[in-house]
């Protein structure tokens, strides 16, 4: 690293605290079955991986925030607020 380059770490949003995101994709899930919703989840998880990834986060914290997104949404389901 020369003088001028500078390391920095990309501290994303949580994505678990994404609450109008984790609620519409809550509700969405809640009306599907089967591979409609499959390809639904994982269209949005793709989509969230490679924004993440472009941004140059790392691996860990994208997995890490994917899991803590999913946990969100699952919550969200069980608790009925999924609208």
């Amino acid at each position: 690293m020369t003088q001028r380059e500078t390391a920095c770490q990309v501290i994303p949003f949580p994505a678990a605290k994404r609450t109008g995101r984790i609620q519409r994709v809550a509700g969405f899930l809640s009306t599907q079955r089967g591979r409609g919703g499959e390809a639904y989840w994982q269209r949005i998880t793709d989509d969230m991986h490679r924004q993440m990834t472009k941004a140059g986060i790392d691996p860990d914290t994208i997995a890490r925030e994917l899991e803590e997104f999913r946990r969100a949404v699952a919550g969200a389901m069980v608790q009925g607020g999924a609208a």
